[in-house]
């Protein structure tokens, strides 16, 4: 069962979340669908928010992500049903909550870096704030 939403930010704050569909749109037309899809999902499950988890996990079935990756998703590292590029990009949201807290910042960094494509990396460094503090705490 999925969690009801607890406050419509919409109807909050209308300005700052149409400034976010902005943001979001951009970012999101530079990544694959899927592997947007997966880092929306992987930052819902390090935020711990039930709604967001499964309103990812419905849009991501939807764009033909299959349901065993989403189930693996929360061990992407021991598992070969993500590639190179997702691994990479999962590493990096991963990375930004807590660089602190992870094995090897500069390592974590630099390893992700080197994975991602230069166009893509800042959007992938942009995806993070919102998707860590305004929509989860949209839901919550």
């Amino acid at each position: 069962m999925v969690e009801q939403q607890r406050m419509d930010i919409a109807k909050i704050a209308p300005e700052a979340y149409r400034h976010l569909l902005q943001l979001e749109g951009v970012i999101a037309g530079k990544l694959d669908r899927k592997l947007f899809h997966l880092l929306k999902l992987r930052a819902s499950q390090i935020n711990g928010c039930a709604f967001c988890i499964g309103m990812h996990s419905d849009e991501a079935l939807r764009d033909g992500d299959t349901a065993e990756r989403l189930l693996l998703l929360d061990a992407w590292h021991e598992s070969s049903a993500f590639s190179e590029k997702e691994q990479a990009a999962l590493l990096w949201i991963e990375w930004r909550p807590a660089p602190r807290k992870l094995w090897g910042d500069e390592i974590t960094y630099w390893a992700a870096a080197e994975q991602l494509r230069a166009g893509v990396k800042p959007d992938l460094y942009l995806i993070w704030p919102p998707l860590s503090r305004f929509w989860t705490a949209s839901s919550q």
